[in-house]
């Protein structure tokens, strides 16, 4: 059992594993930047993106708060969040589309804070691509380097090989709407990096694809990035998306970052209970301690009275409200053994191919999620009497807050 303390004393209890994302997928098996790559020489390195203390404010509205981050070169980091929690204004300000009320943008060591958008050496890839639809696809991608004044037979050559780089040969004559919305994709990404920039910006590139073409454009891009070594900063709200791609994700609030670490870091070790609840599917429950027993262990009780004893932790004292978690991978069905365990009723199945999604309502009215593999034999139906249980050791407890 990991146990955690966090600010306000209490602790965080996980050991918490990821779902489709974390499971064997391609992209996910070898990263750009290791924390060991990050760590050794640091004080030599200079990050190939660097934000101190942004904040922006719309009017009375702040959108960003004191945000510091580091992007070291070859890194690919995602800002994660809901919409309007502030990562696209972030984006924008790196990319100098937007000017910060307050703080400095740094890129490759230089400060750029005042510092035009065509002149920061970034590329940007935007959610609807923004390709001129009476442009081939040839001049769409050449576009960026004639502003930048480069001899015809430079042009042809970048062109060229930066078709080569996302698979669109023999396409350069086409017009946008010629194309599948893969080959779009593909066509503003070349744009972005045919001038080659030191970093490149995407804003949810995937948004407008359907899911089997998304998670195959999701490894083909994470492939393309390490192939070329650019750092690179992601914007999304998926976060398969980001547990998938990434070698960081930061988690955005509310303007603020909530968490940074690598995706493994982030999904079975959340600071709090917003990201165990927004990174992945979780069980909440909210919680007050109802006595610490002889033996230093903490007995919980739910809103709904339901009661269950946990390891001591830190700042434990009797009528202290705090939230427990649980992930639906962790919870077992007709689980003898299981440290915390409760009588259940099937009330809903739900098929997801390599997974079922089983919902069941304890005694109490309260409703658990939990997750069986989908080529299980003996399965549930919708009625039956279960006993759900988990260990404590895949549980994590928070602040109320």
């Amino acid at each position: 059992m990991r146990i955690a303390a966090d600010d306000d004393g209490i602790s965080a209890i996980t050991r918490q594993t990821g779902r489709d994302a974390l499971r064997e997928n391609p992209a996910t098996m070898s990263r750009g930047t290791t924390r060991e790559d990050r760590d050794v020489g640091t004080e030599r390195r200079v990050a190939a993106v660097r934000l101190s203390h942004i904040t922006h404010r719309f009017g009375n509205f702040t959108a960003l708060d004191d945000v510091s981050l580091e992007v070291w070169p070859g890194e690919f980091v995602t800002l994660l969040g809901q919409s309007g929690s502030g990562k696209s204004t972030l984006l924008r300000i790196i990319a100098g589309l937007t000017t910060p009320s307050e703080g400095q943008v740094f890129i490759d060591g230089a400060d750029v804070s005042t510092v035009p958008t065509q002149r920061r050496g970034v590329g940007f890839v935007f959610q609807n691509y923004a390709l001129f639809p009476h442009l081939t696809v040839f001049e769409n991608i050449a576009y960026p380097l004639r502003i930048r004044a480069m001899k015809q037979p430079e042009i042809r050559q970048r062109v060229e090989q930066a078709l080569a780089r996302v698979n669109l040969h023999g396409l350069g004559s086409r017009y946008a709407a010629q194309l599948s919305g893969g080959q779009q994709q593909r066509v503003a990404v070349a744009r972005a990096l045919v001038y080659e920039p030191s970093v490149l910006l995407m804003d949810e590139p995937l948004g407008a694809l359907d899911r089997k073409l998304r998670k195959h454009m999701q490894i083909e891009l994470r492939q393309l990035q390490q192939d070329l070594r650019i750092s690179c900063v992601y914007v999304t709200h998926d976060q398969e998306e980001a547990l998938t791609m990434s070698d960081r994700i930061a988690v955005m609030q509310a303007g603020r970052i909530f968490q940074i670490g690598d995706p493994v870091t982030v999904y079975r070790h959340p600071v709090s209970s917003f990201v165990a609840d927004f990174v992945g599917s979780t069980n909440l429950f909210d919680c007050r301690v109802s006595e610490i027993l002889s033996d230093r262990s903490v007995l919980l009780e739910t809103l709904a009275k339901t009661q269950f004893r946990v390891p001591s932790f830190p700042g434990a004292a009797a009528g202290l409200a705090c939230r427990a978690a649980v992930r639906p991978e962790f919870i077992r069905i007709d689980a003898g053994g299981a440290e915390i365990g409760f009588p259940a009723t099937v009330t809903k199945i739900t098929f997801v191919g390599n997974v079922i999604d089983v919902q069941c309502a304890l005694d109490s009215g309260e409703l658990v999620d939990v997750e069986i593999s989908g080529n299980r034999k003996d399965l549930v139906t919708i009625g039956q009497r279960i006993e759900v249980g988990w260990d404590c050791a895949d549980m994590g407890i928070f602040p109320a807050s």
